[in-house]
């Protein structure tokens, strides 16, 4: 066969374009970053998905109604893959929600080699999925309590993944191809917030049965990102060349500004084409491989915090020497130790809490216990969330004398005729050892024996979400969801179970505060109830509040527009290189 001159010399041309395109990138490097995590990948199921790891993945793939703005701070809530905030109706128990229409799914064999467009019943799907009690879904602890027919459902399905194609779920609705109601029991102030969680992406059907519903291992999301390849040890995202039109953030809050965070405005999105996920447990080979530059960003691992402080070790002067920068951010998360309220001793007995609270130096434990950049926790909520007093002085200040004081009210001066404390560590870091130790030398000043329990984090996690807790006393913690006050008091409501309400919380005043919190759109009154039920917790003393926790985050120097949060889970698109 005889080839047409003009298509050869039209293949050639095309031929050399693309050699000295590959050549120029070999040249002058292709926009790939690798990222280290320190614990391996739980989940890849967005149902399922749970932890920062796994949502740091997983959320670069998937997609949800919703998202947060990259550059605004208090947290600013705009659509993704909705087309617009949604129509409230029915005095705002329904939400109707329009979707976007030309949302391309990345490739999948379930598809059949042709193009498949986001629709309104792949939300409804996982919506159903996840209502699977096989699944186990975290998703059930937001929705189960707030969409209309949900635990009826959940006993409908039974423990068979097709039942979800067979009955109706009363709490969403198929209006068109292209809307969605949303029905809830009330009406719910932080409707918004629960869709802008990774729990409600869109998933196929097609899928969902190719994989028989199993989905840990694999993913197919609208996102600018797909998975290419993953392994124990690393993973390989690379950017979807058909996502679509998507722009840089073109306004910012005061500190996008001044940090130049707005270089890129209104530019296409994702700037990268290739992120290496690195799972690296061992945090002396992540620092090592970071200052060797194999690694272009990072958060600080636990027992290095205070080394990469300014001054702090010879780390910082190789940091300082490749140019590299340690950033902290506000992670929206806190630290606090726990009492369980069922214990026949500790649980009710209000003076023993409230002697153990006086009794902790949080100054010597800021100092010796923890990252010296941490903040003491005055108050239940974190800074940046509504509600929260920067004036509020913490309900019990460090001193002996009143902690003995308040030991004698309990009806054990010094500690006499009082049982052993039994104190359960978090994990079985070492920095828990630490902290376990610390306590028992500051509870042993005024008498208290502490008899400390070191566990696995699994460990923990099953004694804590058990009706019968045998823990008497252990470190908690809790990273927000969504930034609303409402996500940590969920925790002390009595109505939830132990899966959230570990302590065994119970409070008729601070329930009815909270139901009227959820439901009530007035800026003013919504804060005096915040107040109200922070008093409460003051009062009775389940929790003693110990820290605020941050992100240290180091990067390379050629990492550009980072600007890190823990609630704001597909950042990499904003991210670029120099």
């Amino acid at each position: 066969m005889k080839l047409n001159k003009n298509l050869l010399v039209a293949v050639c041309l095309v031929l050399i374009a693309l050699l000295g395109g590959y050549f120029l990138r070999q040249k002058h490097g292709e926009k790939n970053m690798t990222v280290a995590l320190s614990e391996k990948i739980s989940s890849l199921d967005p149902a399922t998905a749970f932890d920062d790891y796994a949502l740091t993945v997983t959320g670069q793939i998937y997609e949800p109604l919703y998202h947060y703005h990259y550059l605004k701070r208090p947290y600013e809530i705009i659509p993704l893959l909705a087309e617009d905030f949604p129509l409230f109706r029915n005095d705002g128990k329904t939400m109707r929600i329009k979707i976007k229409k030309g949302i391309r799914y990345h490739d999948h064999p379930a598809f059949k080699g042709e193009s498949r467009y986001v629709k309104a019943d792949d939300f409804l799907n996982q919506f159903k999925r996840l209502a699977l009690k096989t699944l186990n879904s975290p998703g059930v602890w937001f929705f189960a309590e707030k969409l209309k027919g949900f635990k009826a459902y959940q006993e409908t399905l039974g423990d068979n993944w097709e039942n979800i194609f067979k009955y109706d779920l009363p709490s969403v609705e198929v209006v068109d191809e292209f809307t969605i109601d949303i029905h809830f029991i009330q009406k719910e102030v932080q409707s918004l917030h629960y869709l802008t969680m990774a729990f409600v992406v869109p998933i196929p059907e097609e899928v969902i049965r190719w994989h028989e519903n199993d989905m840990n291992q694999m993913t197919v999301g609208t996102g600018p990102f797909f998975l290419d390849w993953f392994n124990e040890s690393e993973l390989m995202l690379r950017q979807y060349p058909l996502y679509r039109e998507q722009r840089y953030p073109s306004a910012g809050d005061r500190f996008a500004n001044t940090k130049n965070l707005l270089r890129d405005q209104s530019l296409k999105i994702p700037f990268l084409e290739s992120v290496l996920v690195q799972i690296q447990t061992n945090g002396d080979q992540a620092i090592n491989k970071f200052l060797n530059q194999e690694i272009d960003m990072m958060l600080v691992p636990t027992n290095y915090e205070d080394k990469v402080m300014p001054g702090a070790s010879d780390i910082t002067d190789k940091l300082q020497k490749i140019e590299a920068e340690v950033s902290y951010s506000p992670s929206l998360s806190v630290r606090w130790l726990s009492f369980n309220m069922r214990d026949p001793i500790w649980g009710k007995n209000i003076q023993l809490r409230r002697a153990i609270a006086h009794a902790i130096d949080l100054d010597e434990y800021t100092r010796d216990v923890i990252d010296r950049s941490k903040l003491v926790a005055n108050s239940i909520y974190n800074p940046g969330i509504f509600g929260y007093r920067p004036s509020k002085t913490r309900p019990y200040q460090y001193s002996i004398e009143i902690a003995k004081k308040l030991l004698k009210e309990a009806g054990y001066p010094n500690g006499k005729g009082l049982p052993e404390l039994h104190f359960y560590s978090r994990s079985d870091k070492p920095q828990q050892k630490v902290l376990a130790d610390f306590l028992k030398e500051q509870l042993g000043q005024i008498g208290i024996k502490l008899v400390i329990h070191i566990q696995t984090f699994k460990e923990y996690l099953t004694k804590a979400r058990s009706n019968n807790n045998p823990m008497q006393m252990w470190l908690d913690g809790w990273i927000y969801d969504y930034p609303d006050a409402e996500n940590i008091l969920q925790l002390l409501l009595s109505t939830n179970g132990a899966a959230l309400n570990k302590t065994g919380f119970k409070n008729s005043k601070f329930d009815r505060l909270y139901n009227e919190y959820v439901s009530d759109f007035s800026q003013d009154n919504r804060q005096k109830l915040l107040y109200q039920m922070e008093n409460i917790v003051d009062e009775n003393c389940p929790w003693i509040m110990l820290s605020y926790e941050n992100n240290a985050m180091m990067k390379q120097k050629r990492i550009q527009n980072l600007r890190w949060s823990n609630i704001i889970r597909d950042s990499f698109k904003y991210i670029d290189l120099e």
